[in-house]
């Protein structure tokens, strides 16, 4: 500090060293070299998944999976104890019935996963092995990561198909922040939908991210198309460093987290959340997976698509027209389905449908999606999702249309295939709600 060159600092930036004036930078007064010796031990190492399940009595081969990580960098205390004491506490919660008698119509699945700051290995590991069962069975998988970020809002990242089964738990669930609820934000919705509210129904729907790749959903929605949802309690209006700045230091203690949620009432908050999805998804005769909201994401997409990328499309002569009505009857076909929920019995072929509408948007093979990004800890990933992708900038946000957009900007011959490939996925998602063969 002593060293350090550049302006003096604001009087209110000055701390107590014995030191003649606080500078800002950059550089140094008189600059010296520092060796530095870093001593690692390079070994193998086991880790593990721990797995409980509740069989279902009606669809016993139907899987609703919830899950963890529970590995820690350091006492972990945000990452991932307060998403692991959630997800024990629904487990303990539906065990309970279960020793009761109780049964879902669907397979609860309660996971908890290894090695996850090494590169999401226990999830993405267990995906790989039992890939085929996932891809014919599973209907959602639910993630906490951090269940406790911060405590001004809920911060949700879903599929859009679960974004009404997210508002419609959060509205039956109590606030935990008692001055919302003074200021009549009874639920948690409420102060949802006042700090995030959604761009195309800001007076009645919260907002929703786009799953990226930071946490174990990332193998089952980008490679399976299984629909996916992440919940945590967060700052409002805050970066996440600033909100959570003792991240993956040693001081992110039980102490730290008191700071946050001195009575835990936001965890409570979360793992109510989750345990009130999972019982929506595994008990109820139909689906709570709703179409409307994917029509609405691909339109947004498609009208930012057009706006952003205006130039790199007619300087490449793209032809956007098959895209814009492949969305316009993916948009009908929507509308359609919610008419069918009303009137179709039994659901046999609806769930169906519904369970397995994503698939549809996995490029197999992963040439055309072929959303490669580099992540400092994680090194190369691929996402196979051709309309919800990863930002090609940052590995820990969403993006849309992303592969596409990528090769628009790049200049790159792949942009026509990736534009054919992905008109041709959305017409074929409308063609399976229609039933139309």
């Amino acid at each position: 500090m002593r060293r350090l060159d550049g302006p003096a600092s604001p009087e209110d930036w000055t701390g107590d060293l014995n030191i003649d004036t606080y500078r800002l930078g950059p550089g140094f007064t008189d600059a010296k070299e520092m060796k530095l010796e870093v001593h690692l031990k390079n070994g193998l190492a086991m880790t593990y998944n721990v797995i409980g399940k509740i069989t279902g009595v009606e669809e016993p081969e139907k899987l609703v999976l919830v899950g963890n990580h529970r590995d820690a960098w350091t006492p972990g205390a945000f990452d991932p104890v307060s998403g692991t004491v959630a997800l024990m506490a629904i487990a303990e919660a539906y065990g309970k019935m279960a020793m009761q008698g109780w049964r879902p119509r669907r397979t609860l699945m309660f996971c908890s996963w290894g090695a996850e700051e090494f590169g999401l290995i226990g999830s993405q590991e267990w995906v790989e092995q039992h890939r085929v069962q996932l891809d014919h069975q599973a209907v959602a998988y639910l993630n906490v990561d951090i269940a406790v970020q911060g405590n001004g809002t809920l911060e949700v990242s879903a599929s859009p198909l679960l974004a009404h089964l997210i508002w419609e738990s959060t509205k039956k669930l109590p606030n935990p922040d008692k001055d919302e609820v003074a200021h009549g934000r009874t639920s948690v919705f409420d102060t949802w939908l006042a700090n995030s509210p959604s761009f195309n129904n800001p007076d009645t729907e919260p907002r929703f991210l786009d799953l990226a790749s930071d946490s174990d959903y990332a193998p089952f929605y980008h490679e399976l198309g299984i629909p996916s949802v992440d919940v945590r309690y967060a700052c409002r209006n805050q970066s996440f460093d600033s909100c959570l700045p003792l991240y993956h230091t040693i001081y992110e203690n039980e102490a730290a987290y008191k700071m946050v949620d001195k009575e835990f009432s936001f965890l409570r908050a979360v793992a109510q959340l989750l345990a009130s999805a999972a019982h929506e998804l595994a008990v109820p005769a139909l689906l709570p997976h709703t179409v409307r909201p994917y029509a609405a994401a691909l339109n947004e997409s498609l009208a930012e698509l057009r706006v952003l990328y205006a130039t790199h499309i007619e300087d490449q002569r793209i032809d956007v027209g098959p895209l814009v009505s492949a969305v316009e009857s993916f948009s009908k076909a929507a509308d359609a389905v919610e008419q069918e929920r009303h009137s179709s019995k039994p659901y046999r072929n609806l769930n169906n449908k519904l369970m397995l509408l994503e698939r549809v948007f996995i490029d197999s093979p992963g040439i055309l999606a072929g959303n490669m990004y580099r992540n400092h800890t994680w090194g190369t990933y691929l996402s196979k999702h051709v309309v919800f992708g990863v930002s090609f900038d940052d590995a820990n946000v969403g993006s849309r249309f992303t592969a596409l957009k990528r090769a628009l900007v790049d200049a790159s011959s792949l942009a026509t295939p990736l534009m054919a490939s992905l008109t041709y996925r959305i017409r074929a998602a409308a063609d399976i709600l229609m039933d139309s063969l």
